[in-house]
């Protein structure tokens, strides 16, 4: 691992950690299981119905993560979203250390991504390799998945801002062609049954749930390419949608999970629910649309978004969602590094919040002996099964996030 480790103790841990991540990839790979690979299992399914099942037989799979797939007959599987944070967080250490591996290691995982790309679709797309099924949702494996897309955008758009090789800008040109032309339209219906101008981008090919993090990196990553290539009418072509989730922000600042409307087959209770890693992603997307079109109305919600999400991390670091203090995710302590520091110039303090969430990880949600990131912390005892995706991956990317804010320091 080629970074030179730092003697100031807030660098050095990152470093440290993230050197054991990719010693730890290079071991194990990015194969596995995932934290949704076993909720479309029919068992499972039906158990939802139940709200007492549905928590016990959830409890149940994070106290037994491993024993309760291989029941279940729960395969492991790659997910094109690890290699594209994999290969992120590569070209985010090779802008911090400039060192060839780590380029080569970030083209490694596009060129990865690209033999994962979904066939049979205009543009390029992936998704989840498992289905994900649920109250009024039904999405097969292989479908393409609108956040799959908008990451593995951000890693190619990234490569051409390195290498400014042009195949990588056309692969983002590509994503955003995918995105606009296949990716549902979900309206809100009201009461003249008419809808609204505003509309939200389906989370999935096949999936009308209005999800806002969801939306809002389609929304990023459409204008984000389409600064980068003139292409003015596909910044108009999202307004819709970019409009959608800045209405549906609440007076405290907060976003709900997605947005419910009377006669939806979906669940409103889900939908309605404030997490820690859906807001913090909300907030990078809109930074990220701000830095590439710049406007006041989102500049505005990102400053009112901040003052909530400040409350989602405790003073000792412990990253926290609306609906209570426990359990803690991994991913959640992934966004707590990387949404505090990704947006330190309009969250004061950001890359010292980043640092107590990165402490308490490192402390409450990790193997010692392996630096691998456990999936999950209860009240009374710890998920310490490793996800390849959902945690490897994810803290690999936040931990090389946090180093390239902090470059100049090091």
């Amino acid at each position: 691992m080629p970074l030179q480790l730092s003697n100031k103790p807030d660098i050095h841990l990152a470093q440290e950690w993230i050197a054991q991540l990719h010693i730890w990839i290079n071991h194990h790979g990015l194969t596995g299981y995932d934290p949704f690979d076993i909720k479309a299992h029919p068992l499972l399914l039906r158990l939802q119905r139940y709200p007492f099942a549905r928590r016990t037989s959830s409890l149940l799979c994070d106290m037994y993560p491993r024993l309760s797939r291989r029941l279940l007959g729960i395969a492991p599987t790659l997910n094109a979203e690890a290699p594209a944070l994999v290969g992120l967080g590569h070209l985010r250490l090779y802008q911090v250390a400039g060192d060839q591996t780590h380029l080569d290691n970030g083209l490694a995982c596009l060129r990865q991504l690209d033999e994962l790309a979904l066939p049979g679709y205009e543009g390029v797309c992936w998704g989840y390799p498992f289905a994900m099924r649920g109250v009024g949702y039904d999405i097969p494996a292989n479908t393409p998945v609108a956040e799959v897309c908008a990451i593995a955008g951000q890693a190619f758009l990234l490569a051409h801002e390195i290498t400014g090789d042009a195949a990588h800008l056309d692969t983002a040109r590509r994503i955003a062609m995918f995105m606009l032309d296949s990716l549902p339209r979900v309206g809100l219906k009201s009461d003249k049954a008419t809808d609204f101008p505003a509309w939200c981008f389906g989370c999935a090919a096949a999936d009308t749930r209005r999800i806002h993090d969801s939306n809002l990196l389609v929304v990023a990553h459409v204008i984000r390419t389409a600064v980068r290539i003139g292409r003015e009418t596909w910044i108009q072509a999202v307004e819709p949608a970019l409009r959608f989730s800045l209405d549906q922000q609440r007076e405290n600042g907060s976003w709900s999970y997605g947005a419910y409307a009377p006669g939806d087959p979906h669940e409103p209770k889900p939908l309605r629910q404030v997490d820690h890693h859906h807001t913090g992603t909300v907030l990078r997307a809109l930074r990220d649309i701000h830095e590439a079109s710049p406007r006041a109305d989102v500049e505005k919600a990102i400053k009112k978004g901040v003052g909530f999400y400040r409350k989602l991390i405790r003073p000792d670091g412990r990253p926290v969602a609306g609906r209570g203090p426990w359990p803690v995710d991994i991913r959640a302590c992934a966004e707590g590094v990387i949404c505090p520091v990704a947006l330190d110039t309009m969250m004061p303090g950001g890359k010292g919040m980043a640092l107590l969430v990165m402490r308490w990880a490192h402390r409450r949600l990790r193997d010692d002996a392996t630096g691998a990131p456990w999936a999950r912390r209860h009240p009374f005892f710890v998920s310490s099964i490793p996800y390849p995706r959902w945690g490897v991956a994810w803290m690999y990317y936040a931990l090389a996030e946090y180093l390239y804010r902090r470059r100049e320091e090091i």
